[in-house]
C-alpha cells in the first residue's frame, strides 16, 4: 500500500509558529537567504501613520511570507498595529517593501511600548510523481520564522537614538551577592553584554532587556566575597549597533 503523502497544513503551521518563542537580537535576519528589515530592531515614531520597512529572498527559490505584529502583553496579535500586506509572494533574489500601519492611538504616552514583528517564510515544495512500483515518500515543509522587536515611541519621547541613552544612564548597585541594574528611563534597554570582575553574566531573552523603568538582578561570583566589583556593560542602539562599553565600580 502506498503511504500517505505528508503535508504541513496552514492550521498545523499557526500551530507551529504560536508556539516559537521570541528570538532574541540578532536573529532577524539569515544571511543571503531571507530577511525582514535592514537591522535587529524597528521604532515606529508616533508622529508616523505608517512606516516601511523591506522583505527579502535572498535564497534560489520562492518563498510564502506571512507577517503579524504580537503583543507579549496579551500574548495575541496586536490591535494597534497592522502589516500590509499580510501575505506575499517572494520569488527568488527579489525585495519587496512593506507597511506597518496604525490602526488605534491606544499607546501609554510616557513610555515605549514593545512589540514583536514577526515573520513566518514557507518555502516553495515541488512533488515528484511516484514511478512505477515505489511508494510516495512523505515530505514535510520547514517554515522559519524571524522575529523583529517593534518599539513604539510617544512623540514626547522621540530621540535619535533612545535605547543609546538609556544604556548610558543604567544606574547600577549592589545588593548582598547581587548586582542590580535598574533602567531609569522611559526606553527599553537590550544588553548586549555584561560583566562582573571581568567575568560575563549569562544573558537570556528574559534577563538581557531591562523594560522601562525596570530592574534586574545579576549573581556575582561567590569567590568575590564582600569586595567592590567592576561592572561592564554595551547594549544595543536603535540602529541595532552596539554602544560603546559603560563601566562602573560599586562597593
Amino acid at each position: 500500500m502506498r503511504s500517505v503523502l505528508a503535508r504541513v497544513s496552514w492550521a498545523c503551521l499557526a500551530f507551529l509558529w504560536s508556539t516559537i518563542a521570541p528570538c532574541q537580537d540578532g536573529i532577524g535576519d539569515v544571511p543571503d537567504r531571507v530577511g525582514i528589515g535592514q537591522a535587529t530592531r524597528i521604532i515606529f515614531n508616533e508622529k508616523d501613520a505608517s512606516l516601511s520597512f523591506p522583505v527579502r529572498n535572498g535564497s534560489d527559490a520562492p518563498y510564502l511570507l506571512r507577517t503579524y505584529i504580537f503583543n507579549p502583553q496579551t500574548q495575541a496579535t496586536a490591535k494597534q498595529l497592522y502589516v500590509a500586506p499580510e501575505v506575499v509572494r517572494l520569488s527568488s533574489h527579489a525585495t519587496q517593501s512593506c507597511r506597518i500601519v496604525r490602526l488605534t492611538n491606544d499607546f501609554r504616552s510616557d513610555r515605549e511600548s514593545l512589540f514583536f514583528l514577526r515573520g513566518l517564510f514557507i518555502p516553495a515544495s515541488y512533488e515528484r510523481a511516484p514511478k512505477d512500483g515505489q511508494a510516495t515518500t512523505a515530505s514535510f515543509t520547514v517554515a522559519l520564522q524571524i522575529n523583529l522587536k517593534l518599539f513604539y515611541r510617544p512623540r514626547a519621547l522621540e530621540h535619535s537614538n533612545g535605547a543609546a541613552l538609556a544604556s548610558e544612564t543604567l544606574t547600577v548597585t549592589r545588593r548582598g551577592d547581587t548586582v542590580q541594574c535598574r533602567n531609569t528611563t522611559p526606553y527599553h534597554v537590550t544588553l548586549s553584554e555584561l560583566k562582573i570582575q571581568g567575568k560575563p553574566c549569562a544573558l537570556t531573552a528574559e534577563n538581557s532587556m531591562l523594560a522601562p523603568f525596570a530592574t534586574h538582578t545579576y549573581p556575582i561570583d561567590p569567590g568575590q566575597g564582600t569586595k567592590p566589583v567592576t561592572v561592564t556593560w554595551r547594549a544595543i542602539d536603535d540602529y541595532g549597533n552596539l554602544t560603546p562599553e559603560s563601566k562602573v565600580k560599586i562597593p
